[in-house]
C-alpha cells in the first residue's frame, strides 16, 4: 500500500501542477493581451505626437513666416512715409522759394518805380 499511497500522492501533485499550470497559461494569456493592448495604445500616442509636432513645426514655420512679412510691410510703409516726407518739404521747400523770389521780384519792381518816381520829382 505504501507504494499506492505515494502513487496517489504524486497522482494529487501532478493535477495540482496541472491546474498550477492551466492558472499561469491563463495569466500569460491576459498578459500578452494587456501587453498587445499597451503596445497598440503607445503606437497611436506616438502617432498623435508626431502629428502633434509636426503641427506645432509648420504653425511655428508660418509664425516666422507671418512675422517676416509683417516686418517686411512695416519698413515698406516707413519707406513711403519717408518718401512722402521728404516730398512735402521738398515741396514746401520750393513753395518757400518761389514765394521768396516772388517778393524778391515784386520788392526789385517796387525799388524801380520808386526810383523811377524819385527821378520824376527831380
Amino acid at each position: 500500500m505504501p507504494v499506492q499511497s505515494e502513487f496517489k500522492a504524486i497522482q494529487e501533485k501532478l493535477e495540482a501542477t496541472k491546474q498550477e499550470m492551466s492558472q499561469i497559461q491563463s495569466k500569460y494569456t491576459e498578459l500578452q493581451k494587456s501587453s498587445e493592448v499597451d503596445r497598440k495604445a503607445w503606437a497611436d500616442d506616438k502617432k498623435l505626437l508626431e502629428g502633434t509636432i509636426f503641427e506645432l513645426t509648420t504653425s511655428e514655420r508660418q509664425g516666422e513666416s507671418d512675422r517676416t512679412s509683417r516686418e517686411g510691410e512695416v519698413r515698406q510703409q516707413e519707406e513711403r512715409a519717408k518718401v512722402s516726407y521728404h516730398a512735402a518739404t521738398s515741396s514746401a521747400n520750393t513753395q518757400v522759394l518761389i514765394d521768396r523770389r516772388q517778393k524778391s521780384d515784386i520788392l526789385t519792381k517796387l525799388l524801380h518805380m520808386l526810383k523811377a518816381l524819385s527821378l520824376l520829382r527831380l
